[in-house]
């Protein structure tokens, strides 16, 4: 498995060297991933990929999704939790998920 900094990593680096894949992920983020990482990505997830210009910047903020307790012992002891959803280990707490940002060119 593959953890959720290293996919983000993946996806820029990929787009940034790929205008094709680039203009997928925009219009079928679904199909661009399953492509780049040859596993299903799960239709209830909603990917939104949002691109920086010159004249609009994004901001993305947390969800407001409290911790449970196990959550919190986990991130206190340096655990990491896994993304039952998409099957991609996530190095943030559950709550605290982005979505991709591609920086603009």
């Amino acid at each position: 498995m593959i953890d959720r900094d290293d996919a983000l990593r993946q996806i820029i680096a990929r787009a940034q060297e790929d205008a094709g894949f680039r203009d997928r992920l925009k219009a079928a983020p679904h199909a661009a991933l399953t492509a780049l990482f040859g596993m299903e990505i799960p239709a209830g997830l909603t990917i939104s990929v949002l691109e920086d210009t010159p004249a609009h910047l994004h901001i993305v903020l947390p969800a407001e999704d409290e911790l449970s307790d196990e959550a919190l012992e986990q991130v206190a002891g340096g655990g990491r939790a896994w993304n039952t959803d998409n099957g991609i280990q996530d190095t943030q707490p559950p709550g605290t998920h982005q979505p991709v940002i591609l920086p603009g060119q």
